[in-house]
């Protein structure tokens, strides 16, 4: 029995995806698990991660415009199609709606159980407008009736697909870390020579448009408070922009992306989190992304933009500030100077408190109810 996630990207920082596999391959339910991915520069198109998972990448030619994107991925879909089309495929978790196609031709020629396992409000996207997001409407609204069961990412999104399809409600795994006590380290001091008596404020992830980068940026280049540096940990398509800064101003680093199995050890050097992802799509409101469940475990208070669920939780829990869902680079400054050290212990004993109630091993239960349901027939170990 052959269980495939597919998601079209290089599969190298798919932490979601990778402690999903690693819970699937404990309960034993099937013999092989393969990570469907995208063949890039410098990575093999197979990567096995144990004796059950292996990564499988596949080319994805390059495309400009509407027309040349859906032409890559159903060039792509192919690939894959034509690899497993007479394997024996149990199940299918589909990662993105780009695929949704892919995998719905998959069930129906294999007999394969289908999961949706969103990770976002897939037709609420950032950027995704005029005839694209017309197209991944039609196509969602009509290939949904494939699907065997839901997996959303926040307890907003699973209402929106239950009122928009009506269908019954999707269950809710939330995008968790594993649990580990609060330590501090110093692996952004000693890698980026930050000093020790320095604020850290951290943002990490994708460098990318919409996620507050730039405001961040502008706040931080104006701030002469002393003993307070930014760290942006990823890459992107900003990553150039903040370069720049950096080597204008001696308060902001960049550090590349690192392996998920150790991001949360560079995070743990920080003072303080910023999430703060700009109002700017239903999928951005929604959201309760990685990166807040990182923070919060790491016991690091958070500077958020009052997003529907995020603000909320970090409002009620007081660990950290709340910023206005469209702020100005006023309001980050201000929350900036408002984490003075002396406010920052009992936030932070709060922040780990919050991240004490939002680990993987809470979320591990739901994930596995999906498979009980689909998989009666087979005990999970």
């Amino acid at each position: 029995m052959i269980n495939l996630h597919v998601y079209p990207s290089p599969m190298t920082h798919e932490s979601r995806i990778f402690r999903a596999t690693a819970a699937l391959r404990e309960w034993r339910i099937f013999d092989e698990i393969c990570l469907v991915g995208v063949l890039g520069p410098g990575l093999a198109p197979r990567e096995a991660l144990d004796d059950t998972r292996e990564i499988v990448r596949f080319p994805r030619a390059r495309a400009r415009g509407v027309v040349g994107e859906i032409a890559r991925t159903i060039g792509w879909s192919w690939r894959v199609y034509r690899h497993w089309r007479t394997d024996a495929v149990a199940c299918i978790n589909c990662h993105s709606l780009p695929v949704l196609p892919l995998c719905v031709a998959l069930k129906l020629r294999t007999g394969a159980k289908l999961i949706y396992d969103t990770h976002e409000l897939e037709t609420e996207t950032n950027g995704l407008t005029g005839v694209r997001r017309a197209v991944f409407k039609v196509v969602e609204r009509a290939l949904i009736r494939f699907v065997d069961d839901t997996i959303a990412v926040s307890e907003s999104i699973a209402d929106w697909y239950r009122d928009s399809y009506r269908r019954r409600r999707p269950h809710v795994v939330l995008s968790c870390p594993p649990k580990r006590c609060p330590s501090k380290t110093r692996r952004l001091q000693a890698a980026l020579e930050i000093p020790d008596s320095s604020r850290v404020f951290l943002y990490q992830g994708k460098l990318a448009p919409a996620r507050g980068i730039e405001l961040i940026l502008e706040a931080f280049e104006s701030l002469e408070e002393p003993h307070i540096a930014l760290v942006f940990l990823g890459d992107g398509p900003l990553e150039a922009r903040i370069k720049d800064a950096a080597v204008r101003r001696d308060n902001i680093f960049l550090h590349p992306a690192v392996p998920p199995d150790a991001l949360l050890d560079y995070t743990a050097s920080a003072d303080v989190g910023l999430c703060l992802v700009e109002n700017v799509c239903k999928s951005y409101d929604y959201c309760m992304p990685n990166k807040l469940f990182e923070f919060l475990m790491t016991g690091l208070p958070v500077i958020v933009t009052d997003l529907r669920e995020m603000g909320a939780l970090i409002r009620e829990a007081q660990a950290g500030c709340v910023v206005p869902a469209a702020p100005t680079v006023d309001d980050v400054r201000n929350a900036v100077r408002e984490l003075e050290p002396e406010r920052l212990a009992a936030m932070a004993e709060r922040a780990a408190a919050l991240g004490r109630r939002y680990t993987w091993e809470q979320q591990e239960p739901k994930l596995r109810a999906v498979y009980a349901a689909l998989f009666r027939e087979h005990s999970l170990a």
